[in-house]
Protein backbone atom coordinates (compact mmCIF):
# COMPACT_ATOMS: atom_id res chain seq x y z
CA UNK A 1 0.00 0.00 0.00
CA UNK A 2 1.20 3.36 -0.66
CA UNK A 3 1.64 6.55 1.18
CA UNK A 4 -1.89 7.35 3.28
CA UNK A 5 -3.75 4.53 3.04
CA UNK A 6 -5.50 5.26 0.13
CA UNK A 7 -7.89 2.77 0.19
CA UNK A 8 -9.54 4.25 3.71
CA UNK A 9 -9.46 7.50 5.69
CA UNK A 10 -9.76 5.42 8.70
CA UNK A 11 -6.33 4.59 10.68
CA UNK A 12 -7.77 1.46 12.09
CA UNK A 13 -8.23 -0.17 8.88
CA UNK A 14 -4.51 0.70 7.88
CA UNK A 15 -2.97 -0.98 10.67
CA UNK A 16 -1.85 -3.81 8.20
CA UNK A 17 0.64 -1.61 6.23
CA UNK A 18 2.82 -1.60 9.37
CA UNK A 19 6.33 -1.63 7.56
CA UNK A 20 8.98 0.63 8.90
CA UNK A 21 12.09 -1.65 9.96
CA UNK A 22 10.88 -4.63 8.36
CA UNK A 23 14.13 -6.00 8.43
CA UNK A 24 14.90 -4.85 11.89
CA UNK A 25 10.97 -5.66 13.78
CA UNK A 26 10.83 -6.55 17.11
CA UNK A 27 11.77 -9.10 19.27
CA UNK A 28 9.21 -11.20 20.13
CA UNK A 29 8.21 -15.19 19.01
CA UNK A 30 11.05 -16.79 16.77
CA UNK A 31 12.88 -13.71 16.76
CA UNK A 32 13.26 -13.39 20.38
CA UNK A 33 14.08 -16.82 20.63
CA UNK A 34 16.74 -16.61 17.83
CA UNK A 35 18.29 -13.56 19.68
CA UNK A 36 18.56 -15.36 22.59
CA UNK A 37 21.19 -17.78 21.28
CA UNK A 38 23.42 -14.90 20.04
CA UNK A 39 24.52 -11.83 21.82
CA UNK A 40 21.31 -10.42 22.91
CA UNK A 41 20.72 -12.55 25.38
CA UNK A 42 21.98 -11.56 28.51
CA UNK A 43 20.59 -8.14 27.51
CA UNK A 44 17.28 -9.85 27.40
CA UNK A 45 17.54 -11.48 30.74
CA UNK A 46 18.28 -8.20 32.03
CA UNK A 47 15.86 -5.97 31.06
CA UNK A 48 12.92 -7.46 32.18
CA UNK A 49 9.18 -6.34 31.17
CA UNK A 50 7.69 -3.31 33.26
CA UNK A 51 4.90 -4.37 35.99
CA UNK A 52 2.29 -2.50 36.45
CA UNK A 53 3.82 -0.08 38.77
CA UNK A 54 7.02 0.23 37.30
CA UNK A 55 8.07 2.86 34.71
CA UNK A 56 9.55 0.74 31.35
CA UNK A 57 12.90 1.99 30.65
CA UNK A 58 13.42 0.01 27.75
CA UNK A 59 11.82 -1.53 24.32
CA UNK A 60 10.37 -4.81 25.55
CA UNK A 61 14.21 -5.16 26.93
CA UNK A 62 16.21 -4.23 24.50
CA UNK A 63 17.11 -0.62 23.32
CA UNK A 64 16.60 1.98 26.12
CA UNK A 65 13.63 4.30 24.94
CA UNK A 66 15.51 6.76 24.36
CA UNK A 67 17.94 5.75 22.65
CA UNK A 68 18.89 7.42 18.99
CA UNK A 69 18.31 5.49 16.21
CA UNK A 70 19.70 6.73 12.99
CA UNK A 71 17.56 5.86 9.98
CA UNK A 72 17.54 7.78 6.20
CA UNK A 73 14.46 8.22 5.00
CA UNK A 74 15.32 9.00 1.12
CA UNK A 75 18.43 11.46 0.99
CA UNK A 76 17.00 12.75 5.05
CA UNK A 77 18.65 11.44 7.39
CA UNK A 78 17.62 11.49 11.17
CA UNK A 79 18.24 10.57 14.43
CA UNK A 80 15.37 9.37 16.46
CA UNK A 81 14.62 8.38 19.86
CA UNK A 82 14.29 4.71 19.35
CA UNK A 83 10.41 4.88 21.40
CA UNK A 84 8.76 7.45 19.13
CA UNK A 85 9.61 4.80 16.60
CA UNK A 86 6.15 2.62 15.36
CA UNK A 87 6.77 -0.34 15.38
CA UNK A 88 9.60 -0.01 18.16
CA UNK A 89 12.96 -0.66 16.48
CA UNK A 90 15.06 -4.11 17.92
CA UNK A 91 18.89 -4.10 19.33
CA UNK A 92 19.93 -4.46 15.50
CA UNK A 93 18.69 -1.10 14.67
CA UNK A 94 22.10 0.04 16.63
CA UNK A 95 25.08 1.69 15.52
CA UNK A 96 23.96 1.64 11.80
CA UNK A 97 22.11 3.23 9.32
CA UNK A 98 18.48 2.37 8.61
CA UNK A 99 17.08 3.14 5.33
CA UNK A 100 13.95 2.68 5.70
CA UNK A 101 10.99 3.52 2.96
CA UNK A 102 8.48 4.85 5.34
CA UNK A 103 8.82 7.26 8.39
CA UNK A 104 6.38 6.49 10.87
CA UNK A 105 6.02 7.88 14.76
CA UNK A 106 3.75 8.58 17.66
CA UNK A 107 4.35 10.97 20.56
CA UNK A 108 2.19 12.60 23.44
CA UNK A 109 0.13 15.89 23.23
CA UNK A 110 0.95 18.58 25.00
CA UNK A 111 4.67 17.71 25.97
CA UNK A 112 5.84 15.89 22.65
CA UNK A 113 6.95 13.15 24.62
CA UNK A 114 7.67 9.54 23.59
CA UNK A 115 5.28 6.79 24.52
CA UNK A 116 6.13 4.21 27.64
CA UNK A 117 3.78 1.70 26.12
CA UNK A 118 4.21 -0.40 22.88
CA UNK A 119 2.44 1.33 19.68
CA UNK A 120 2.09 -2.00 18.43
CA UNK A 121 -0.17 -3.30 21.21
CA UNK A 122 -2.20 0.01 21.68
CA UNK A 123 -4.88 0.98 19.71
CA UNK A 124 -6.20 3.88 22.65
CA UNK A 125 -4.94 7.59 22.25
CA UNK A 126 -4.80 7.53 25.86
CA UNK A 127 -3.39 4.35 27.15
CA UNK A 128 -2.63 4.03 30.76
CA UNK A 129 1.78 3.19 30.38
CA UNK A 130 3.16 1.23 33.14
CA UNK A 131 4.19 3.60 36.64
CA UNK A 132 2.54 6.65 35.55
CA UNK A 133 -0.94 7.98 36.32
CA UNK A 134 -3.56 7.61 33.79
CA UNK A 135 -3.68 10.45 30.85
CA UNK A 136 -5.02 13.80 32.13
CA UNK A 137 -8.12 15.32 29.78
CA UNK A 138 -5.73 17.23 27.84
CA UNK A 139 -2.87 14.67 27.22
CA UNK A 140 -3.36 12.29 23.93
CA UNK A 141 -1.21 10.29 21.21
CA UNK A 142 -0.79 11.84 17.92
CA UNK A 143 0.04 9.59 15.47
CA UNK A 144 1.86 9.93 11.90
CA UNK A 145 2.81 8.20 9.19
CA UNK A 146 4.04 8.05 5.79
CA UNK A 147 6.18 11.56 6.41
CA UNK A 148 7.30 12.58 2.97
CA UNK A 149 10.45 15.53 2.93
CA UNK A 150 11.18 17.06 -0.50
CA UNK A 151 7.58 15.68 -1.52
CA UNK A 152 7.65 18.28 -5.11
CA UNK A 153 9.96 15.67 -6.10
CA UNK A 154 7.87 12.21 -5.18
CA UNK A 155 6.22 10.75 -7.72
CA UNK A 156 2.56 10.88 -8.13
CA UNK A 157 2.12 12.63 -4.92
CA UNK A 158 -1.47 14.31 -4.99
CA UNK A 159 -1.40 17.27 -2.31
CA UNK A 160 -4.45 17.88 -0.29
CA UNK A 161 -5.68 20.70 -2.13
CA UNK A 162 -5.88 19.04 -5.05
CA UNK A 163 -7.03 15.63 -3.60
CA UNK A 164 -10.30 17.69 -2.10
CA UNK A 165 -10.91 19.44 -5.68
CA UNK A 166 -10.66 15.36 -6.93
CA UNK A 167 -13.34 14.10 -4.86
CA UNK A 168 -15.72 17.22 -5.33
CA UNK A 169 -15.44 17.15 -9.53
CA UNK A 170 -15.67 13.32 -9.72
CA UNK A 171 -18.25 12.69 -7.21
CA UNK A 172 -21.56 11.03 -8.72
CA UNK A 173 -23.46 11.82 -9.92
CA UNK A 174 -21.75 14.41 -11.84
CA UNK A 175 -21.98 18.07 -11.27
CA UNK A 176 -23.08 17.41 -7.30
CA UNK A 177 -23.23 20.46 -4.95
CA UNK A 178 -21.01 21.36 -1.94
CA UNK A 179 -22.04 22.86 0.77
CA UNK A 180 -19.34 24.43 3.11
CA UNK A 181 -18.63 25.95 6.39
CA UNK A 182 -15.90 27.99 8.19
CA UNK A 183 -15.28 26.80 11.49
CA UNK A 184 -13.74 28.89 14.80
CA UNK A 185 -11.29 26.73 14.79
CA UNK A 186 -9.78 27.83 11.53
CA UNK A 187 -10.99 25.05 9.64
CA UNK A 188 -13.50 24.60 6.17
CA UNK A 189 -15.98 22.18 6.75
CA UNK A 190 -17.75 20.76 3.54
CA UNK A 191 -20.51 18.19 2.61
CA UNK A 192 -22.66 17.14 -0.41
CA UNK A 193 -25.92 18.80 -0.89
CA UNK A 194 -27.70 15.76 -0.92
CA UNK A 195 -26.26 14.55 2.32
CA UNK A 196 -26.75 16.91 4.94
CA UNK A 197 -26.90 14.57 7.86
CA UNK A 198 -23.87 12.19 7.41
CA UNK A 199 -23.73 8.98 10.01
CA UNK A 200 -20.25 8.52 9.33
CA UNK A 201 -17.35 10.63 9.11
CA UNK A 202 -17.51 15.07 8.78
CA UNK A 203 -14.46 16.22 6.51
CA UNK A 204 -12.55 19.51 6.96
CA UNK A 205 -10.08 21.08 4.87
CA UNK A 206 -8.05 24.35 5.00
CA UNK A 207 -9.05 27.98 3.70
CA UNK A 208 -8.52 28.36 -0.29
CA UNK A 209 -4.88 28.95 -0.56
CA UNK A 210 -3.29 28.82 2.84
CA UNK A 211 -0.56 27.09 4.17
CA UNK A 212 -0.38 24.42 5.47
CA UNK A 213 -3.00 22.52 3.41
CA UNK A 214 -5.05 20.28 5.19
CA UNK A 215 -7.53 17.57 4.67
CA UNK A 216 -9.02 15.53 7.22
CA UNK A 217 -12.00 13.47 7.42
CA UNK A 218 -13.18 12.95 11.27
CA UNK A 219 -15.76 9.86 12.12
CA UNK A 220 -18.60 10.59 14.12
CA UNK A 221 -20.05 8.00 16.60
CA UNK A 222 -21.45 4.69 16.08
CA UNK A 223 -21.69 1.32 17.08
CA UNK A 224 -18.48 -0.42 16.16
CA UNK A 225 -16.35 3.04 16.22
CA UNK A 226 -15.01 2.54 19.64
CA UNK A 227 -11.62 5.12 19.75
CA UNK A 228 -12.92 7.57 17.28
CA UNK A 229 -10.44 9.83 15.32
CA UNK A 230 -9.63 12.50 12.40
CA UNK A 231 -7.11 11.27 10.21
CA UNK A 232 -5.68 12.68 7.09
CA UNK A 233 -3.27 14.51 5.32
CA UNK A 234 -1.05 17.39 6.24
CA UNK A 235 1.15 19.24 3.40
CA UNK A 236 3.71 22.21 4.22
CA UNK A 237 3.87 23.93 0.97
CA UNK A 238 6.88 26.33 1.89
CA UNK A 239 8.48 23.87 3.66
CA UNK A 240 8.18 21.19 1.04
CA UNK A 241 7.32 18.53 3.84
CA UNK A 242 4.42 16.01 4.20
CA UNK A 243 2.86 13.60 6.28
CA UNK A 244 -0.68 11.54 7.42
CA UNK A 245 -1.46 12.47 11.00
CA UNK A 246 -4.31 10.61 13.41
CA UNK A 247 -5.52 11.84 16.51
CA UNK A 248 -8.91 11.89 18.74
CA UNK A 249 -11.19 13.39 17.33
CA UNK A 250 -12.36 16.04 20.13
CA UNK A 251 -9.22 17.44 20.01
CA UNK A 252 -10.17 19.01 16.40
CA UNK A 253 -10.23 22.19 17.86
CA UNK A 254 -6.50 21.55 18.41
CA UNK A 255 -5.43 20.75 14.96
CA UNK A 256 -2.99 23.23 14.23
CA UNK A 257 -1.10 23.22 17.40
CA UNK A 258 -0.96 19.08 16.59
CA UNK A 259 0.29 19.14 13.45
CA UNK A 260 3.36 22.02 14.24
CA UNK A 261 4.04 19.51 16.92
CA UNK A 262 4.53 16.89 14.62
CA UNK A 263 6.54 18.87 12.10
CA UNK A 264 8.52 20.33 15.05
CA UNK A 265 9.95 16.88 16.35
CA UNK A 266 10.72 15.79 12.57
CA UNK A 267 12.82 19.02 12.49
CA UNK A 268 14.77 18.02 15.80
CA UNK A 269 15.86 15.00 14.65
CA UNK A 270 17.10 15.64 11.25
CA UNK A 271 20.86 15.07 11.25
CA UNK A 272 23.59 17.30 9.00
CA UNK A 273 23.61 15.75 5.47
Amino acid sequence: MRAYCRASWSWSLCLASLVLFSEVGFAHGADRRAAEKGSLAGELRETPLPSATQRRSATDGVLPLGEPITVKLGSTRLQVPAAYLSPWPRAEARNRVNNIRSLRFEFWMPDRRYLEVNPISNASFRPKEPGRAEPARDEFIVRVWDVLPSVRSEPGYVSPEQTFRNETRNRFPPNSSFFSREEEFGLVRFWPADELNTDYSISYRNKEGADPQVLLDCLVPGRSRIFLSCSGRVYFVSENLAFFVVFPKEEIQRWREIITAARDLYYSWKSPS
